[in-house]
């Protein structure tokens, strides 16, 4: 592949992504957005969010569902395993 298309390809990806992430509810997206951040461990974005490390695992579980939802309607796919 090109260098133009595999960066037309990554950038069509992150938009994408974005327009998922957007279409989360706020405290769903607040949740998703932490927990890369913070690899494994919910204990520091569950800190942040003020609520138990568990609480904090239910909200992103439960937040995934829609997301990858998102990314199947919107064609992002291959995203879902990255």
């Amino acid at each position: 592949m090109a260098v133009a298309s595999r960066i037309i390809a990554q950038e069509r990806r992150g938009a994408v992504y974005y327009q998922a992430i957007a279409a989360l509810d706020p405290i769903d997206r607040e949740t998703v957005l932490l927990r890369p951040i913070h690899q494994a461990s919910n204990d520091p974005a569950a800190s942040l969010m003020q609520i138990s490390p568990k609480a904090a695992a239910t909200r992103t579980s439960r937040a995934e569902e829609p997301l990858r939802e998102t990314l199947r309607r919107c064609g992002g796919k291959e995203l879902l395993d990255g």
